[in-house]
């Protein structure tokens, strides 16, 4: 470990401070536009297909563990990707979570697990980003999963 330890720690607390502000916005975003999806989203519901219990098990811990690959990486010493690659992490950060939060609020159906909600009369939704693409909040989260390991200067998070 060099002696000038901390400054490996700066995008880690940059990243930090993003990840405050984003939440910060989109709460206040989705209590807009639809603050029912904010209690829909914590839970679990029945109906949903054993393939998505069996995706969701091994999925959340994997995001879980970016973080702490990303601990080790970083405390090793020094990161792994240069810290000019954080400009990128941004801009996939900034657009993967608009594109999740927007998608959110725009679809009163989108919980944790895939299900049809027929006591609620699920339908297609077909405005807002799903006009242009089907499953926005995928694509967002997808962008917002890529921008991690330049956010957290860490190569092996990409792993």
């Amino acid at each position: 470990m060099t002696d000038a330890w901390w400054i490996e720690w700066i995008p880690v607390r940059a990243f930090v401070i993003l990840l405050v502000i984003y939440g910060l916005v989109s709460l206040v975003y989705l209590v807009l536009v639809n603050e029912e999806i904010l209690g829909r989203r914590m839970v679990l519901k029945k109906g949903t297909e054993t393939w998505d219990w069996v995706w969701f098990g091994v999925f959340s811990p994997l995001v879980w563990a970016i973080f702490g690959v990303a601990w080790l990486d970083i405390g090793s010493g020094r990161a792994s990707l240069p810290l000019r690659v954080w400009p990128i992490g941004l801009v996939l950060f900034v657009v993967g979570g608009a594109l999740f939060t927007r998608a959110m609020g725009e679809n009163p159906f989108f919980e944790k697990t895939v299900r049809i909600q027929g006591e609620r009369g699920h339908h297609v939704i077909d405005t807002g980003p799903y006009r242009v693409v089907r499953h926005p909040g995928y694509v967002g989260a997808i962008l917002w999963l890529s921008s991690l390991p330049p956010l957290l200067t860490s190569a092996w998070t990409l792993v």
